[in-house]
């Protein structure tokens, strides 16, 4: 009889990139490898394959899998700079590499939330990647979490923009900003308000006309 599968999805295939499929004791990985490439170390796990007879919650990730059955790419094999040669903005989206994720379902490990859940460093360093570094949370909590950090004067502040905080320059830049004040965006609302600071009074006011603009068009203008 054949064994039935739950499909976890973890990661785009990139266009052109073949698909292999590893077994992994009682599950299956589907991995990604380059045109032409099938090395260890070139591919990334694009999809897990959980027995269905599992508990309901299964709590392997794909790192965890194919380290005990075909490994393939580890948590910062394939980085070519040291942590201290990039940006802090950089060093954060390391942790969302399918190979760094952390352990378990995509949950918040502080409030149980499924929304807008992100790797969070628990010991408020985001260069520091470590598997036992890495805990699920969601923006809600990670931001919350940094600003006690931040009270205490515990782990490191990131700074989302250049360290000289010229301002935002883009409408995107300024609308993260502003989230991210509110408590509702990836940035640490300190880094936020010295971003808005920043941005010249002219450029604010442009902003503000270009979001009036976009509000009109989508007929939310009115909306308070």
């Amino acid at each position: 009889m054949a064994r039935e599968f739950s499909i976890q999805h973890v990661a785009v295939t990139p266009a052109g990139w073949d698909v292999r499929t590893v077994e992994a004791g009682a599950h299956r990985v589907r991995v990604a490898f380059p045109p032409g490439q099938s090395t260890q170390d070139s591919g990334i796990p694009v999809q897990v394959l959980h027995p269905r007879s599992e508990n309901p919650v299964c709590y392997k990730n794909p790192a965890e899998l194919l380290m005990g059955a075909n490994p393939l790419r580890r948590c910062g094999q394939a980085w070519r700079k040291p942590d201290t040669e990039i940006t802090d903005r950089a060093a954060r989206y390391r942790a969302n590499t399918p190979e760094c994720l952390p352990t378990g379902p995509r949950i918040c490990a502080f409030c149980g939330s499924t929304r807008n859940v992100e790797p969070h460093h628990a010991d408020g360093n985001e260069k520091n990647n470590d598997p036992e570094n890495l805990v699920w949370a969601c923006r809600s909590c990670n931001t919350t979490i940094g600003v006690v950090m931040k009270r205490y004067g515990l782990g490191i502040r990131t700074r989302q923009f250049n360290p000289k905080a010229q301002g935002a320059r883009t409408l995107g830049q300024w609308v993260t900003a502003v989230l991210s004040m509110k408590g509702e965006g990836p940035m640490e609302p300190g880094a936020a308000v010295e971003v808005i600071h920043a941005t010249p009074p002219e450029m604010r006011s442009r902003f503000a006309q270009q979001i009036w603009q976009k509000r009109r068009a989508r007929g939310t203008d009115r909306q308070r």
